[in-house]
């Protein structure tokens, strides 16, 4: 089988001929009108043409997924937006009717400072949220929402059973993990039945020689699918060459001890996911949905031995390329153990209060633009936060331009920054004073450089050295 035949264009079907649409499941994709009506943005314009094909093909990748199961709200970089699926459009938003289906487009739209949400409270609906930056496209603003909004759908299934953190770090697991990671790319540019028995022979090793390995089952489950689904949007908007080039890319970086836990095993779970449709069409992801590995399905479906299996190991880590990678791996462990503690200082010996933040029923996000590492005790610091967000009903904070430490305790999340010695802490009006202990509060505030935390109601902690922030509703 070619790979060109992997990644199949499924809407081309859907647009041919003239007049109507064609019934796809739970929404109608509309054909191609002849002349687009004069009324509609050229943004929205850019995004509707991406979104009608993208909808189609990750309905058809992923049975019974729909990505507009939720409105889609677009918030451009100009200040104007796109909103399609709303039951009830505030007042600012004009219909349009573009190649078939209904729209809204607004001059001023809001302004939501996330690059995604998915369910962001608008117009008296929850809705998937996604805002442009100056340089993206609207077909990546597409393919975002089709990703993230695919997470949603995920919430009702058993992708992540046993999720646990990924705790290998060391350099041979890195080198083989880049064996793995060619082994796809190969098999994704040639369709090589071999390079899947490649890939099998060098993920059986990696799990003997390090058992804890099974950690990435969730994320490659979780990560995986969503991107496998998004690959097939990405190549019903611009076709399958792209596509590939896409995935390949990512293949064919140098992996790195950070990449391990996670963003490796977005691109690795999309190829997963193409080689099982490749053989099994149709069939596998409820399977996926019910608790199965995504990589172990496709193992066990391998007329593959143990004799061959280490043979083919053997012939692919007895050669220079790969005493590059492991040199590399075992140097790039060194690194990250050192940078770890390194930052850890830093982030210690900053000036100012320490502060911890609840975070549960606040909605946010947050966009960094440094490292983040991952710490023994579950924690993750952040190395600069250029902004992170949030509001629910009982207030509202804003951190930018400072180092973050953040963990979860349960399914809610927890942050943890310095205010600095500027800050002004007020509770109930009045200054706050480290003796006060454990109190309630009826209004509390941080406002300070990079710091603004603005709460009515809860109770603050202080212990340790630590203030402990608890808005009503966090508990």
């Amino acid at each position: 089988m070619k790979a060109f035949a992997l990644l199949m264009l499924s809407a081309v079907a859907s647009h041919a001929g003239s007049g109507g649409g064609t019934e796809s499941g739970v929404f109608i994709i509309p054909r191609v009108h002849a002349a687009a009506e004069k009324n509609v943005p050229e943004k929205a314009r850019q995004t509707l043409d991406a979104l009608w094909p993208a909808l189609h093909a990750a309905q058809r990748a992923w049975p019974g997924y729909d990505a507009l199961g939720k409105p889609l709200l677009v918030a451009y970089s100009d200040g104007s937006a796109l909103m399609v699926g709303h039951p009830a459009p505030p007042a600012e938003f004009r219909r349009i009717v573009y190649r078939g289906m209904t729209a809204y487009v607004a001059e001023r739209g809001p302004t939501i400072n996330f690059d995604f949400r998915l369910n962001y409270e608008f117009g008296g609906a929850r809705v998937t949220a996604v805002r442009e930056e100056p340089e993206l496209p609207p077909r990546e603003l597409v393919l975002l929402a089709v990703h993230e909004r695919f997470h949603d759908f995920q919430k009702g299934f058993r992708f992540t059973p046993g999720y646990r953190k990924y705790a290998v770090e060391e350099g041979e697991d890195v080198a083989l993990a880049a064996l793995e990671n060619l082994a796809l790319a190969a098999w994704l540019e040639t369709a090589d039945e071999g390079a899947i028995f490649d890939f099998a022979a060098v993920r059986l090793r990696r799990r003997a020689l390090f058992p804890d390995t099974t950690a990435e089952i969730s994320e490659e489950n979780l990560e995986g699918t969503a991107q496998y689904v998004e690959a097939k949007a990405h190549e019903a908007v611009e076709g399958g060459a792209a596509a590939r080039g896409a995935l390949l890319k990512k293949l064919r970086s140098p992996v790195a001890v950070k990449d391990m836990p996670k963003s490796r095993l977005y691109s690795v779970g999309a190829v997963l996911g193409l080689m099982l449709e490749s053989r099994t069409p149709g069939t596998w992801q409820r399977q996926v949905e019910s608790g199965r590995s995504i990589s172990e399905l496709l193992l066990q479906g391998l007329p593959l031995n143990a004799a061959e299996a280490a043979e083919r190991a053997a012939r692919l880590t007895k050669n220079h390329e790969y005493a590059r990678l492991l040199a590399s791996g075992r140097q790039d462990a060194e690194n990250l153990q050192r940078r770890r503690t390194e930052f850890r200082i830093r982030y210690e010996s900053q000036p100012g209060r320490r502060v911890e933040l609840k975070n549960k029923g606040l909605q946010g996000g947050f966009e960094d633009d440094g490292e983040w590492f991952y710490y023994a005790d579950g924690t993750r610091l952040h190395e600069h936060v250029v902004e992170w967000v949030g509001e629910g009903k009982a207030g509202r904070f804003r951190l930018s331009d400072r180092m973050v430490l953040d963990w979860y305790r349960g399914n809610d999340r927890v942050l943890e920054f310095f205010a600095g010695p500027e800050a002004e802490i007020l509770i109930d009006g009045l200054p706050w004073q480290p003796d006060q202990g454990t109190r309630k509060f009826r209004t509390f505030s941080i406002i300070g450089r990079g710091v603004d935390l603005q709460f009515n109601g809860g109770r603050i902690e202080f212990g340790a050295g630590k203030l402990v922030v608890v808005p009503d509703g966090a508990d």
